[in-house]
């Protein structure tokens, strides 16, 4: 959180329950503040099935919002806490679709890390590290299209079919143009 006031930079980040706000005047830790905001008090995100109160909080660092989230894990309720420092023009909505997308992004980023060696790349420009992760983003969309094309396929058939078309097309030689000759 300090180095989010510090640069000015948005965060939504998961908190320890065990962490200690000040709120109304007290300074508690965030686990005493959920027991003052039990599910039926928060409001219902019915797409989600979660329960949520939003408040305004601070710490040493400054102020900022902590969303209660409440969800049901094996029939019962359980808790946890997002920090944020948007302000209330992003709704809550918002944020919580924003923390539901992270886990998508985290299952893309491995898949593209432990089959599509995301991660080891030895250059150390940043151009080519960059050139690096383009490779690998169009790598997964050739495996895509395979797919699309033949959903029988594994994914491992499918990587090894977009290889091959995608080693036929560098490996194509391009013909040169003859010259023309003109006439005096």
């Amino acid at each position: 959180m300090t180095f989010s006031h510090d640069t000015q930079t948005l965060v939504l980040v998961r908190a320890k329950r065990t962490m200690r706000v000040h709120n109304e005047g007290e300074t508690l830790p965030l686990t005493a503040l959920a027991e003052r905001f039990p599910p039926e008090r928060c409001h219902l995100y019915a797409e989600l099935e979660w329960r949520v109160r939003r408040l305004h909080v601070s710490r040493d660092v400054g102020a900022f919002d902590v969303l209660i989230i409440w969800r049901k894990v094996h029939g019962q309720w359980s808790c946890f806490f997002l920090f944020s420092t948007f302000d209330n023009s992003f709704t809550i909505r918002a944020l919580l679709r924003a923390w539901k997308a992270r886990w998508g992004i985290e299952v893309i980023h491995r898949l593209m890390k432990q089959n599509f060696a995301l991660g080891r790349c030895r250059c150390r420009t940043i151009q080519a590290q960059d050139n690096w992760a383009w490779c690998v983003v169009e790598a997964v969309h050739a495996v895509r299209l395979v797919r699309q094309e033949q959903p029988q396929l594994t994914w491992r058939a499918a990587q090894h079919r977009a290889a091959q078309h995608t080693e036929l097309y560098v490996l194509t030689e391009v013909q040169p143009v003859s010259p023309q000759l003109h006439a005096a």
